[in-house]
């Protein structure tokens, strides 16, 4: 568990904090009118952590290694292995083996 304190180190004040995050909404909420949900996905898949990069992982289904290729609208993350299977996890059916 964590907290805005614990990841700054420093007080912060709710009205600020409220604000910007509503501010960031707004912008990707104006941003989807314009462009669609595809460029925000792009982009969404662009910054994700080990996208496209052969990792070990603990499944549902055992252990396997393979690259997330994708994320799926109704958030699963997609996996394909070396062999060219691909695997659909819902969040908690895995985790990143480090």
């Amino acid at each position: 568990m964590t907290s805005l304190f614990l990841e700054s180190k420093k007080e912060l004040e709710l009205k600020s904090v409220l604000n910007g995050l509503l501010k960031s909404i707004e912008i990707f909420y104006l941003r989807f009118q314009r462009e669609g949900i595809s460029k925000i996905h792009e982009e969404y898949l662009t910054n994700l952590l080990f996208i496209d990069e052969m990792r070990s992982y603990n499944s549902s289904q055992g252990n396997i290694t393979g690259k997330i290729v994708n994320v799926l609208s109704n958030g699963q993350l997609e996996i394909k292995t070396k062999e060219g299977q691909l695997f659909n996890f819902d969040i908690k059916q895995l985790e990143f083996v480090f």
